[in-house]
């Protein structure tokens, strides 16, 4: 029995791909024949929205169909993206754990808060001076792994003005200066 495979690329944009096959000689379905920036192939459904019915190279393919001439559509099933995220911080604040994995399209999550005395932590930037802010309702739209950095602003130290009274109980007063 001969029949069609046609591949669809469901999302990527990219042409669909046929294959001719035959009952009698079963071969492998595609691999990672289509590609799409921030996902990963993992696998090929007969339903456009479908989940994962075949893996890629699935053996053996001849099973798809017997009626002769019918057309086999699958389509391909992605999964997003994972990258990698390395957090830079240049006053190694307590709390950074240097290192995020976070999915395409999805957020920036588990960015820490940092605390160092002396500084206010201004967030998560792309770069060591100025860049784009980044924080954890931040919609993930780079595809490679990258670094954000952490940007400080260093507080004044705070300083108190000593008055001293005689009052006859001997009491020395501190205010913050203002």
């Amino acid at each position: 029995v001969v029949y069609k495979i046609v591949y669809n690329s469901n999302g990527s944009g990219q042409p669909a791909i046929e294959q001719d096959q035959s009952s009698g000689n079963p071969s492998a379905l595609l691999g990672k024949v289509f590609t799409r920036p921030g996902w990963t192939l993992v696998g090929w459904s007969t339903a456009s929205a479908g989940s994962a019915d075949y893996n890629l190279g699935y053996l053996p393919i001849a099973a798809l169909s017997d009626i002769p001439n019918t057309v086999v559509n699958l389509y391909a099933v992605w999964e997003r993206e994972k990258i990698t995220v390395t957090l830079s911080d240049a006053q190694q604040a307590e709390g950074n754990p240097g290192t995020l994995y976070v999915t395409v399209g999805g957020t920036y999550e588990a960015l820490p808060t940092l605390v160092k005395e002396g500084y206010r932590f201004d967030g998560w930037y792309t770069e060591e001076v100025g860049g784009v802010r980044k924080d954890r309702h931040t919609e993930v739209t780079a595809t490679t792994n990258h670094t954000l950095y952490a940007h400080w602003t260093q507080q004044a130290a705070k300083t108190y003005s000593v008055t001293a009274q005689e009052n006859g109980l001997g009491t020395i007063t501190l205010n913050p200066a203002q």
